[in-house]
């Protein structure tokens, strides 16, 4: 007569309940028992089943050292401001400022005895008087008249409360859409579209940055789109710790573009689902669920049903049973589990604990009308 037998446990990664010798990433740990796990000699077919497993969704795509870069050139949100002193006027260099229409001016700059740089103000630059009572009014240069060492004059927008005569008083260039470069760590994590779009704009806000650029999908083919708000703006994804491969991108540098904003498809398609599904493994088992034509002690596999973020419970309607004989007759002091993805690399848990409820069965033979089988 042969009488079904069942052990079950509940595995765990936590060290509260007693998970040992896990890993920095969460993927891996170990379980001393105190009761040895024996299965007797005289079982036949003994199984394993994961009959429930817990895993949260929060496996990083974007890795701290791996693809957490962003490279990027562009104008900075402040300007670069420099006093007339930097910028090489003498001491007797006279300006003054008379009013032509509501929101324009004449800016004159003169020095009979010369010596003015040359250049130095460009269309777009902004003049900005530090005293008086245009003190910190910004003027655009719209139109460049004269530019001698002598004389210089501007047309220039803004509004001028009162004509400023010829005068001494300091003033200041601001030269806006500087470029520089800007490295942009994205914090590890499990990111979508939109979420990988904020972490970019903080970062970019927090460095003193210009909206440089905007990620948008395009979702009939599945790619992402940047806008290149800027005409100085670069992006650089030949560097390898880049999220090229997430967003699509080549290993390019994509921009300056002369006509700006301006839409760049990817021209692959968006891999943010780094992990497709999960594997648990175990020692408890030498070969395990067979994957293709190989074996590496997976005892279940752990779908993603839920948005990132969450705590996936898999309760499969027919676990896999899984030939465990060769614990027949042996006692086992320690179990060793891991959770990898599925390309069988281990996964990186972000901090959360994973657990499973495993049961073996088998079948233990008694002889008919024994005392034991009476018991």
């Amino acid at each position: 007569m042969m009488v079904k037998q069942e052990v079950s446990m509940i595995v765990s990664s936590s060290p509260n309940n007693g998970a040992v010798n896990t890993s920095a990433d969460g993927s891996y740990f170990e379980i001393q028992l105190q009761d040895a796990l024996a299965i007797p000699a005289e079982a036949l077919n003994a199984t394993l089943s994961v009959e429930e497993a817990s895993v949260w969704f929060t496996t990083p795509n974007i890795i701290s050292g791996k693809n957490d870069k962003i490279y990027i050139t562009g104008p900075s949100a402040s300007p670069l401001i420099t006093n007339r002193t930097t910028l090489g006027y003498p001491i007797a260099s006279t300006y003054s400022m008379t009013g032509i229409s509501a929101d324009q001016s004449t800016l004159s700059i003169s020095n009979l005895a010369a010596g003015m740089p040359l250049g130095d103000f460009i269309l777009g630059d902004k003049f900005r008087p530090d005293s008086g009572i245009s003190n910190g009014i910004e003027y655009t240069i719209i139109s460049i008249i004269t530019d001698t060492v002598n004389t210089k004059e501007y047309i220039v927008s803004g509004f001028l409360e009162n004509n400023i005569p010829s005068n001494t008083g300091m003033f200041s260039r601001l030269r806006y859409n500087i470029a520089n470069n800007y490295i942009l760590t994205i914090p590890q994590g499990l990111y979508d579209l939109n979420g990988i779009n904020q972490a970019i704009s903080r970062e970019l806000e927090n460095a003193g940055a210009n909206s440089l650029i905007s990620l948008t999908p395009d979702e009939p083919t599945n790619r992402v789109e940047i806008r290149f708000n800027y005409n100085t703006v670069v992006v650089n994804f030949t560097y390898p710790d880049t999220p090229r491969e997430i967003l699509g991108f080549n290993n390019a540098i994509y921009g300056p573009y002369a006509t700006v904003p301006l839409n760049v498809i990817a021209p692959n398609i968006a891999q943010f689902n780094q992990v497709n599904y999960y594997l648990i493994h175990s020692d408890l088992t030498n070969k395990g669920i067979r994957f293709n034509n190989a074996y590496n002690q997976t005892i279940a596999q752990v779908l993603i049903d839920v948005a990132p973020g969450s705590q996936i419970i898999s309760k499969p309607f027919n676990p896999a049973r899984i030939n465990v004989n060769e614990l027949i007759g042996a006692k086992r002091n320690n179990i060793r589990m891991w959770l990898t993805d599925d390309s069988d690399n281990r996964v990186n848990t972000n901090g959360e604990y994973w657990s499973a409820r495993l049961v073996i069965r088998y079948f233990k033979p008694y002889l008919v009308g024994s005392e034991e089988v009476r018991r």
